[in-house]
């Protein structure tokens, strides 16, 4: 079990309020001619495009999790933006791509109507987008991904709660390797932080957001000595939260820290 050592301030961070922009509702632009294979489809999917638009702020490289129709054509747009490619498990989806317009529409194939399918967007302007998407006995909707600005998403969580609630729940989402609204994912050069006598520690990932990173380290045991670990080693200036996943660390194994850091 993670045992969490917080170190919190004498006082707290103060947290910004983050307005959110109310960003412009675009017009559904008219989808080009379905491709044969998905004729069948025309007249049943472009009846509910008008009436079941879902709207979905997402931030840059973050994964957003999407119901879809199984049976019925989804349309998928970015707003004030063109979808260059979507790439996803061959023979888990159909999908019609209308080149003028910058859009999508996507339909399980039969094998895929009840699992969850894994689709990476890349568009014109340079972003990215990993969606969940999962089928639904629902009928055809259109799906706008409107993009948001990853700063301000990040200061929109982290203003949520207080600060031991905010400072805990970055450990946590650190421990399972999600992050968090907005938190912008950085994997740097696996060049060693520290080389002692007896443990390498290697800086694995960071979470980065407006007032807070979180960290992701691996330690490794160099000697043929089981280590006794202890979350105070690595407190370093700024540090705000601490958690080791074993304090015992078994000759030549590794073991991974979770460290919460301000950005000041």
């Amino acid at each position: 079990m993670i045992r969490f050592f917080v170190f919190l301030l004498s006082t707290f961070c103060a947290f910004a309020w983050a307005n959110l922009p109310e960003p412009k509702v675009l017009e559904n632009a008219s989808p080009k001619p379905p491709t044969t294979l998905e004729q069948k489809f025309t007249d049943h999917y472009k009846k509910y495009i008008p009436n079941a638009l879902y709207i979905k702020p997402i931030a840059d490289n973050q994964m957003a999790a999407l119901v879809i129709s199984q049976r019925e054509l989804t349309r998928i747009f970015v707003a004030n933006d063109r979808i260059l490619a979507a790439r996803g498990v061959d023979g888990a989806y159909l999908l019609n791509k209308d080149e003028n317009a910058g859009e999508i529409f996507i339909k399980p194939t039969a094998l895929f109507q009840t699992h969850s399918i894994n689709l990476f967007i890349t568009t014109e302007k340079g972003h990215s987008y990993t969606l969940l998407l999962v089928p639904a006995n629902i009928p055809a909707r259109a799906i706008e991904l409107r993009p948001l600005d990853s700063t301000k998403l990040a200061e929109h969580w982290e203003k949520d709660g207080s600060y031991s609630e905010l400072v805990v729940s970055l450990i946590g989402a650190l421990a399972k390797q999600q992050a968090p609204d907005g938190y912008a994912v950085i994997v740097p050069q696996k060049k060693p932080l520290a080389k002692e006598d007896k443990v390498i520690v290697t800086l694995d990932k960071i979470y980065r957001g407006k007032y807070l990173r979180g960290e992701i380290l691996v330690i490794e045991n160099r000697t043929s000595q089981t280590l006794t670990l202890n979350e105070a080693q690595f407190y370093q200036v700024g540090t705000r939260a601490i958690a080791l996943l074993n304090t015992n660390l078994f000759p030549h194994a590794t073991t991974l820290l979770y460290r919460v850091m301000s950005n000041d």
